[in-house]
């Protein structure tokens, strides 16, 4: 079928049909209650969406999670607490390897930097957000106003006093801004986490695919003035069963990112540039961080969280990137946007904003490999560009009280691992050299020497590691002419950034603009019954519990811990596909036909990781914890029978707290035992 075709057919469906697909990630004000009701015989009461809303959490490492007991307990999965468990190990106490159980709430350990935010609050205010702009052409100009009036208004909301945090979300495209109102919980410990080998099984090889055999499960805890938070009001039961073939299941959760409503021009911006670029720097930044970890369990620990998000991040942007070169969704989204513009009868604002990102898409592809290549990486890096940034402060921060501040911040002891500090220079070089110009100023200062070489002589021989030095520079105001290569180079990085961060300002704010224009469009045709963009805020997201045809092979919905140990055993026990100690001890009580990961047709992205998975009763039946390596493309489209999202079966989980970790306080906190 040609693409016009596919396009009529396309705005037939969308203005006959009243109600969207089950794929979605909608606001907790906008479900689509009519297509529940419709296809499912089920319609959520304003009770029910309250509950799930206030049941769910989102977390600050950059994931979601729920309270699933009274008493504040929080259900995550394990890569998203990984960041608190790698924080509290060390090398003689490795609870990354090893795993942790409280077994009495004295024993449960407060997590560094770890935060949760309950959603309390969805207000629309698009109209002073608007009025704010209003009249004023020059887009820049809009924007900052726009800002302006979205801070005054969430410091406003919080100063009312019944949110802890506010935040202006803007949605469809900038056509919609609503403050979200939080409570939000600072005291966070951790109560469980399993050994990473069974919460991660399968390590990198087995990442965003199906079948799985993952117990990617932790549990925290909110507190509240030391003492457990009272979340009695709202938290998920336990499921006594779980789920069942072609059950409808719900997803509440924060999905991060996704480019579902942008116009073509923005996507090839997308596969053209942005994702190979992305990829090229990741690749090195994994290799530079596995050298690294390879050195001991020190530095494994150390970096560990750090290179599990890069390797995630490389296999997230490849699927991307696969969906924009390959397969049917480069031509379905042509199709989309032609019958977007038909159906926009010739509206002189649909035209102009797609001239726009069409323009736009030439500042961002000229922008975009400095911006992301034209950097220092690691602490003496950091440290660099800080020290000649001095130069650019106004007079009055490089005076009186301001200088001497200056001064004493950065003459005070800092230590540096230098064989960490080599790897990541080391890296960073390679890439310049790659992607940059040879002709560029930054590429000409490293000389044409071997990138590690280089990293190991400016580790050595610089004086950045020199308190006495840097107060000396920093008392300059740092105009002090110094021989050090990594203050060069920063140099170079400040001066070649400045115009390079000018371009991709200006094609975010003219893209904004733009943006509004097509989604004040998109509501004339269809009114509310889209979803917006991700903006990693909670979403509702929906589906069956379904297996699926691969044309080869029919692939189940569920596993068994049968596979678990078949797997094992299939690949010799060796890593990544060993299974810790205490499960092979405990294998003679586990029932092996017990469920333990499953898929379902719920829409999910990275942000979801940790979500509850729940039935139409409000009870917790599994725990999202990964997509299959089909829905990575799901960034642009939800268009694939094949794409699914990935989750710990309830049961699953349950049989593993009692039989191999011997968990019964908690699970009976859980309502589970």
């Amino acid at each position: 079928m040609s693409v016009v075709l596919v396009a009529l057919a396309l705005l037939s469906s969308s203005l006959s049909s009243p109600v969207a697909p089950d794929p979605g990630m909608w606001t907790f004000d906008n479900l689509p209650i009519e297509h529940l009701k419709q296809r499912y015989g089920f319609e959520p009461t304003p009770a029910w969406i309250d509950h799930a809303r206030l049941s769910s959490v989102r977390v600050s490492s950059g994931g979601s999670g729920s309270f699933v007991s009274p008493t504040g307990l929080v259900m995550t999965n394990h890569h998203v607490a990984l960041e608190y468990i790698n924080a509290l190990s060390t090398a003689n106490e490795d609870l990354v390897k090893n795993g942790f159980h409280a077994r009495n709430r004295g024993e449960e350990r407060r997590c560094p930097n770890a935060e949760l935010r309950q959603l309390r609050m969805i207000k629309d205010v698009t109209a002073q957000v608007d009025a704010a702009a209003k009249g004023i052409e020059d887009s820049a100009a809009a924007a900052t106003a726009r800002q302006a009036a979205m801070d005054k208004i969430s410091a406003a909301e919080k100063a009312a006093g019944s949110h802890d945090a506010v935040e202006i979300v803007t949605l469809y495209g900038g056509s919609r801004y609503h403050a979200y109102g939080y409570k939000v919980y600072s005291d966070v410990r951790l109560v469980f986490a399993p050994e990473m080998r069974a919460a991660y099984y399968g390590g990198d090889w087995d990442n965003f695919t199906y079948p799985r055999w993952c117990l990617d499960v932790s549990f925290l805890r909110a507190y509240e003035d030391g003492k457990p938070a009272d979340t009695s009001a709202h938290y998920f039961r336990w499921s006594a069963k779980g789920p069942s073939k072609d059950e409808l299941v719900f997803v509440s959760g924060n999905p991060g990112s996704t480019a579902r409503l942008w116009p073509m021009a923005r996507l090839r911006h997308e596969r053209d540039v942005y994702n190979p670029a992305v990829l090229t720097l990741l690749k090195r930044r994994e290799e530079a961080l596995a050298r690294y970890a390879a050195r001991g369990d020190t530095e494994r620990i150390k970096v560990l969280d750090d290179l599990f998000g890069v390797r995630n991040s490389l296999k997230a942007y490849g699927g991307h990137q696969e969906g924009l070169v390959s397969g049917p969704l480069w031509a379905d989204k042509e199709a989309e946007e032609a019958a977007f513009v038909l159906a926009s009868k010739g509206d002189p604002e649909v035209a102009e904003a797609l001239a726009t990102f069409e323009r736009t898409r030439k500042l961002r592809d000229g922008a975009f490999v400095p911006l992301i290549f034209l950097r220092l990486e690691g602490d003496l890096g950091t440290l660099a560009r800080q020290l000649v940034q001095i130069s650019t402060f106004p007079e009055e921060r490089r005076t009186g009280d301001a200088l001497a501040a200056l001064v004493a911040r950065f003459s005070a002891d800092q230590a540096f691992d230098l064989e960490y500090e080599k790897e990541r220079l080391a890296a960073n070089f390679d890439n310049a050299v790659a992607m940059l110009d040879k002709e560029h100023p930054y590429v000409q200062r490293l000389g044409g020497k071997d990138a590690m070489a280089l990293a190991e002589s400016v580790v050595k021989t610089t004086k950045l590691k020199d308190p006495v030095f840097r107060r000396a520079f920093v008392a300059s105001g740092g105009a002090m002419v110094a021989d050090d290569l990594l203050l060069d180079l920063a140099r170079i990085v400040q001066s070649g950034r400045a115009p390079a961060a000018a371009a991709w300002a200006k094609a975010e704010s003219d893209e904004a603009v733009a943006a509004a224009k097509l989604a004040r469009a998109r509501f004339r045709i269809h009114g509310a019954n889209r979803y917006p963009d991700a903006t990693f805020t909670l979403r509702l997201t929906f589906g069956t519990c379904k297996g699926y045809d691969l044309g080869t092979t029919k692939v189940p919905w569920t596993t068994t811990l049968f596979g678990l140990f078949g797997r094992h055993a299939s690949m010799g026990g060796q890593d990544p596909f060993d299974l810790p100690e205490r499960w092979l001890t405990a294998r003679e009580h586990v029932d092996l036909s017990t469920p333990y990961n499953f898929v379902s047709t719920t829409d999910i992205i990275g942000g979801n990781s940790g979500s509850p998975v729940f039935n139409k009763d409000l009870e917790i039946v599994g725990l999202i914890f990964d997509g299959n390596i089909q829905s990575l493309p799901n960034r642009y489209m939800y268009l694939d029978e094949v794409c699914r999202s990935v989750s710990v079966h309830s049961e699953g989980i349950k049989h593993a707290l009692e039989r191999v970790y011997k968990a019964y306080a908690l699970l009976a906190e859980l309502g589970a035992r």
